[in-house]
């Protein structure tokens, strides 16, 4: 990311999240969009919730969720993993990363 955009407005720009705040006007903000959300009329809340839900259960995501889980457990016993796991025994998490991520020049890899 370069150096004149904060790191903080990253998710707001991909789409991640819809506002952003300075930490002082947080509370403010979530109250005023509590105040704002509490005006919707409780059913149609819950039937807009179970319309989001039947959407991702269509688009698949309880056996996206599934997989995920299968093939972590999967993944965990093969020769890779072993080495990865013995690799941070003898380095340490943070340079056993800093190694993965160094290829893609990771925001944390930048001087």
């Amino acid at each position: 990311m370069p150096p004149h955009r904060p790191l903080h407005r990253r998710p707001h720009r991909i789409g991640l999240v819809s506002e952003i705040h300075p930490a002082e006007q947080l509370s403010a903000a979530a109250e005023a969009e509590a105040r704002r959300l509490a005006t919707i009329p409780a059913n149609q809340l819950a039937l807009n919730k179970l319309l989001i839900n039947q959407a991702y259960e269509n688009m698949g995501l309880r056996t996206t969720q599934m997989l995920g889980t299968f093939f972590d457990g999967i993944a965990r016993h093969t020769e890779e993993a072993l080495r990865w796991a013995e690799d941070i025994d003898h380095r340490g998490l943070r340079d056993v990363i800093a190694d993965r991520d160094r290829p893609w020049q990771d925001y944390g890899q930048q001087p």
